[in-house]
């Protein structure tokens, strides 16, 4: 599952990265999704939790290829996907962050799709929000929470996952 980055996978990295900040903002913002003590986004995107629970450890990443220990790996819905970046981050509040993003070569709509019934089908409550172009949903049970953000083009569909467990 190792991969060399190249050019053309770099810039469709920093989209999907930069897709992905935009689907947690406008997701957070308008759900007004909150836990108590867990870092969050105020409703204005402003940092709503104390400066406590600001991460003060840089990211740990995960081998090439592979995902970030702790990552729940049934959330890589495409078994034949290849791992581009894992990560976590911890939080002195005790929240984990993990992020992953994948390369599959399955379509946008048919990742999407399954997204949709693995959450529905394990007992996650879904909101799916996205601008035009690209699909998005979050998801919360209990105090775990994920987003997931797909988008692709014609030969490649990138997945964006981030998970926080409190």
């Amino acid at each position: 599952m190792k991969k060399k980055v190249s050019t053309k996978h770099g810039t469709l990295i920093l989209t999907a990265v930069a897709v992905f900040a935009a689907v947690v903002i406008i997701l957070v913002a308008v759900l007004g999704a909150t836990t108590a003590g867990a870092p969050t986004l105020a409703p204005s995107g402003e940092y709503g939790g104390s400066m406590a629970d600001v991460a003060t450890n840089t990211p740990v990443y995960a081998d090439s290829g592979d995902l970030a220990q702790g990552f729940p790996q049934q959330f890589v819905l495409d078994l034949t996907a290849n791992i581009v970046e894992s990560y976590t981050f911890s939080y002195p509040s005790g929240s984990e962050e993990y992020a992953t993003t994948f390369d599959s070569s399955k379509s946008v709509q048919t990742l999407f799709s399954l997204y949709q019934t693995y959450f529905a089908d394990n007992g996650w409550s879904v909101t799916t929000a996205a601008p035009s172009g690209m699909e998005g949903l979050y998801a919360q049970k209990g105090s775990q929470e994920v987003s997931v953000a797909v988008s692709g083009e014609t030969s490649s569909t990138q997945v964006v996952i981030g998970y926080i467990a409190q």
